[in-house]
């Protein structure tokens, strides 16, 4: 595999902002009653393909409830951003075939340079920027309850993760995500 081009990782955004697109909005259809408080594309530190992930208020209480029938006593706050503890994590992952296709034509992730899985890490940003941009996530109130974001589970880079959240949210809407994340 050669060096991807720019032509390439332009695809690759395209490609992630409309799975991304059709996840959110078959998520909300499929859940009308759920009030989603997170939604977002997992990766990992080699930049493989990203999967969607959402949280929800309701959602999190039978994340928490399940735990403790296991006999597992866990706070809310201890899993408030677990995407992938979330009954709606990969919900929408079949959208994703084409960005599937596209990353595995890049080669193997943990042979390629990390400039190139910063600049897929950065496609990703930007496709979520773009939903931002074009109000997919809401606007005012509606916007404000919503974090969106593009996120490394388990062992990611902190302060990459709370750039990427800022570039994508309105101040309004990270005052509890800076907040949990800074503990």
């Amino acid at each position: 595999m050669g060096v991807p081009t720019s032509a390439t990782y332009e695809l690759v955004r395209v490609a992630v902002r409309e799975a991304a697109r059709t996840a959110w909005s078959d998520l909300r259809s499929a859940h009308p009653g759920e009030a989603f408080y997170y939604f977002g594309l997992a990766t990992t530190a080699q930049s493989h393909r990203p999967a969607p992930t959402a949280l929800s208020h309701a959602g999190l209480a039978r994340t928490v409830a399940g735990y403790r029938q296991q006999g597992i006593e866990l706070l809310p706050d201890e899993l408030r951003w677990s995407e992938l503890e979330s009954p709606f994590a990969f919900f929408g992952d079949a959208h994703f075939h084409d960005v599937q296709r596209l990353f595995d034509g890049l080669g193997d992730p943990f042979e390629r340079s990390a400039a190139v899985n910063g600049r897929l890490r950065e496609a990703m940003v930007a496709a979520l920027a773009e939903l931002e941009g074009e109000g997919v996530f809401g606007v005012g109130a509606q916007r404000d309850g919503v974090v969106v974001n593009v996120t490394v589970p388990g062992d990611g880079d902190a302060g990459l993760e709370l750039a990427s959240a800022r570039r994508l949210n309105p101040p309004s809407a990270l005052e509890r995500y800076e907040e949990d994340r800074a503990r």
